[in-house]
């Protein structure tokens, strides 16, 4: 069985069903008390994510995808257990059955609308992201070079489905 990941020429192809999937909600914020609404939100997630592998594939019957990447943002909103935990549901009867997820934890980005400096706020890797890191007080109010209160948020809310891993037969 050959291993096949998409990239360059094969993620141009499918970089407008990946924006389907892409999450961008600025200054959104969830706190553990409403992460009992989370699955429902993860499971759609999940849903879209499986939607978007099978359409790629659908002309490749004979296919089965073996790890899926994705990069999440701190403040994408997204609990990841509950969307690894999704994925394996949503993914059940399809060739995305069985499937890992590999999750890339991206970093929040902010810069300064005065002087365009950029200010990264990396990801702990040992945290535990089902306690969110969304909360934008963590995010600086002031731009650390010029003192600016006009900071945008550049990275950080994102998922982004990067690449899948295939085998044939």
């Amino acid at each position: 069985m050959a291993s096949r990941c998409i990239t360059g020429t094969d993620r141009k192809a499918i970089s407008p069903l990946l924006r389907a999937v892409t999450v961008r909600k600025r200054g959104f914020c969830r706190s553990a008390e409403t992460s009992g609404r989370t699955m429902v939100h993860e499971l759609s997630l999940a849903h879209s994510l499986v939607e978007i592998l099978v359409e790629q594939f659908r002309e490749r019957p004979n296919v089965r995808i073996t790890t899926v990447y994705l990069r999440l943002g701190p403040l994408a909103g997204v609990v990841e257990s509950a969307l690894k935990a999704a994925f394996a549901v949503a993914a059940l009867g399809t060739l995305a059955e069985g499937a890992c997820l590999r999750i890339e934890h991206a970093p929040a980005v902010v810069r300064c609308r005065s002087c365009g400096q950029e200010q990264s706020f990396p990801t702990n890797a040992e945290t535990d992201h089902d306690i969110l890191l969304s909360s934008l007080v963590t995010l600086p109010t002031v731009c650390p070079a010029c003192g600016a209160l006009s900071l945008d948020l550049v990275h950080g809310d994102e998922l982004e489905l990067v690449a899948a891993e295939v085998v044939d037969g």
